[in-house]
């Protein structure tokens, strides 16, 4: 599985641990380098059993049998520790220029523009990575522009890019 530099995984410590007790039953002894071969072989050739039992391990976490739920669910929640650890890292980076802004007491302007200009750059991402880079709506908004139901971008008072007026007329006329 891994080579004998990098570190072992649990798996792996424990098939090479398996692998003394059957030499000395059969009155054998190898070193340890070739007990690690051994066991990472014997680990190789039951891969596939072994992410097969790791999938349905898997499977009967989410209660589900479908392969593609437990799919679906495992990227559900990546997705959600992703954003976590990046709402995390933003508070950091806030938290950090509020104490360089605080430790500058406004002595150096630079210090104050430089901190503007980190906070301006996280909210411009935040903003451009929150709104739909096309909006569903085609700039017919359902049930209305207030209501619309498929676009953020009208709730929050942002505009969304609108299509050229060819694609949004085809648009409409597929709509109707």
């Amino acid at each position: 599985m891994t080579d004998q530099h990098n570190e072992w995984t649990q798996i792996e410590a424990r098939a090479f641990n398996a692998v003394l007790p059957a030499l000395r039953a059969a009155g054998e002894w190898l070193p340890l380098t070739a007990r690690r071969a051994v066991a990472n072989a014997v680990l190789t050739e039951l891969k596939r059993e072994l992410d097969a039992l790791a999938d349905y391990e898997n499977r009967l976490t989410w209660h589900t049998t479908c392969e593609a739920c437990a799919r679906i669910l495992d990227s559900s929640i990546r997705e959600t520790e992703r954003r976590e650890r990046a709402e995390n890292a933003l508070a950091r980076v806030r938290k950090a220029c509020d104490s360089v802004r605080a430790a500058d007491q406004g002595h150096n302007p630079a210090v104050d523009w430089v901190v503007m200009r980190v906070l301006e750059a996280i909210d411009a991402r935040l903003v451009n990575q929150s709104a739909p880079v096309h909006c569903p709506c085609n700039g017919v908004h359902f049930p209305s522009p207030d209501s619309c139901r498929w676009c953020k971008c009208h709730r929050t008072g942002r505009t969304a890019p609108v299509p050229a007026a060819t694609e949004a007329t085809d648009t409409t006329k597929e709509q109707q």
